[in-house]
């Protein structure tokens, strides 16, 4: 089989890049494939052309419904139609006609959550899975151990469809996350491919602000110094209302971007800033993965994150199309706060353990909704999903005999929460060591990912030279959609509606 050639044919592409012509050989091997690329490497590929190699579905887990559909919007405006996405942005009746009619499909794009549906898994066992993919799969172990506790249960499902060929992708993962997402997902001897986090073209610079008042100069400046699209991160939804009018009270057309957005005002924020309609969006961590945008040269930070993992997943937003560009972090005392604080609500406070544990032993309840009502919201799933798994409760959440063990039980699952966070903290001081350190920003990510030293490129960071790149503005470079035209209206008319506006 020449992979080259189907490369050139399904794809327009003459030639592999990184990886992907061995991840590709390996799956098509039958071995379960862990492999890490940089952001903007062409991670797709590695299942897309599989997916018309093989015979039978490719399942694609992803994190966000933005990431799926613009990813099936895309493939389907290039001519690849045997692909769908299964999504909470579907309507009761379109999901039951996807699922009745899934046989026609190549490639079927869908969230952990949406995995767990009966009817979801029913559908899936009764086909042949070609593969199983999980992509952004440093998820599995930066968030499934705490809110999005599905993650957690991915292993199981590939188990109950016969342990088709995995494959895991991510653009971020340390050698502790990479075995995390072995053992999760229980793959069988996987072959590891692991490319370098390290790009040349982003330029760093990191700048600690006396006051917010010194924030805000520094911000001003650094969007008016530049040109093209921008996307500010910040740490809260109030902050991205605040800094985007900050920023149109100064010129510039800046929009908010969280998760407190409905989805159709996020979908428009996000479609006027791909087609280049407005130049800036201010954005919490909800505007990372799945901005598949080529031309964004610049990303500010107003806060600092609370990994490294998730700082260079948000700064791999920029240079895609491999321009020069430019990543600036300004912070305060302040900001420093903040992760610390978010990394203590993830959890519930030993009191409210107790107060659980006082729940089993003190009364005969068939359920245990009453008590985890007084968990926070926030806490309430990942608490039950732990309760669940130690057997303590099935899946209607009532009370399993026997409760002889509930207290030891209630135990390790409480040392467990404290060593998270405890692992969680440590990601919090390592960012917080990256951004007070006097060496070289580069350095010190690649020292993170246990990576030797590169040589410098001609811009490298704020700590090692005092001469900036100028950037300039480039135009979206759209993908080969053929003799399709799609504008973003259009685009998305298709994703609130499902039916198609293209013209000829």
């Amino acid at each position: 089989m020449n992979l080259e050639q189907a490369l050139q044919d399904w794809f327009g592409y003459s030639s592999f890049r990184y990886d992907q012509k061995e991840i590709i050989e390996s799956v098509l091997n039958g071995h379960d494939t862990l492999a890490v690329m940089p952001t903007g490497s062409g991670k797709s590929i590695c299942y897309l052309l599989p997916s018309k190699l093989t015979e039978g579905l490719t399942v694609v887990v992803s994190p966000l419904v933005s990431l799926m559909e613009d990813q099936v919007m895309q493939l389907r405006a290039e001519g690849y139609k045997h692909v769908a996405h299964l999504s909470s942005m579907l309507q009761y009746e379109e999901k039951k006609e996807l699922l009745k009619g899934i046989s026609r499909l190549d490639v079927l794009y869908l969230s952990p959550e949406m995995l767990q549906k009966p009817e979801v898994k029913s559908v899936l066992g009764s086909y042949k899975i070609a593969m199983f993919v999980i992509d952004e799969a440093h998820c599995i172990s930066q968030w499934g151990h705490e809110f999005r506790t599905d993650y957690l249960k991915l292993g199981t499902v590939i188990r109950s469809l016969g342990h088709p060929v995995t494959l895991a992708l991510t653009a971020t993962a340390t050698e502790d996350v990479r075995e995390d997402i072995v053992r999760q997902l229980g793959m069988n001897d996987p072959v590891s491919f692991v490319s370098t986090m390290n790009r040349n073209n982003i330029f760093m610079e990191m700048t600690f602000c006396e006051t917010e008042g010194e924030k805000q100069k520094a911000l001003k400046k650094a969007v008016q110094e530049g040109e093209g699209p921008v996307i500010v991160y910040c740490g809260t939804r109030s902050d991205t209302e605040a800094y985007s009018e900050f920023m149109r009270y100064h010129g510039t057309d800046a929009h908010p971007y969280h998760g407190g957005m409905s989805k159709e005002d996020r979908l428009l924020i996000q479609q006027q800033f791909f087609y280049d309609q407005i130049q800036a969006v201010c954005a919490t961590n909800a505007f990372g993965m799945g901005i598949n945008k080529t031309n964004i040269a610049r990303i500010i930070h107003l806060h600092v994150p609370s990994s490294v993992e998730q700082y260079i997943q948000e700064i791999g937003r920029a240079g895609r199309d491999g321009r020069q560009s430019e990543v600036k972090l300004f912070w305060t005392d302040q900001d420093v706060k903040l992760p610390v604080w978010m990394v203590e609500s993830e959890f519930p406070e030993e009191a409210r353990m107790d107060q659980l544990s006082a729940f089993f032993t003190e009364s005969d309840h068939q359920s245990v909704d009453p008590a985890v009502s007084f968990i926070p919201e926030n806490q309430r799933k990942m608490v039950t999903h732990y309760l669940k798994a130690y057997g303590v409760i099935d899946e209607q959440n009532r009370i399993l005999p026997p409760r002889k063990r509930i207290n030891d039980i209630l135990m390790d699952i409480k040392k467990h929460f404290q060593l998270r966070q405890i692992e969680k903290m440590k990601q919090v001081r390592e960012m917080h060591q990256l951004i007070g350190e006097a060496d070289c920003i580069r350095n010190g990510l690649m020292n993170y990912f246990s990576e030797q030293p590169h040589e410098k490129p001609r811009y490298c960071c704020s700590r090692c030279q005092e001469d900036r790149p100028v950037i300039r503005s480039e135009q979206t470079v759209e993908p080969n959609y053929r003799n399709i035209q799609i504008n973003w209206q259009d685009r998305l008319y298709w994703k609130l509606t499902g039916e198609a506006k293209f013209h000829e």
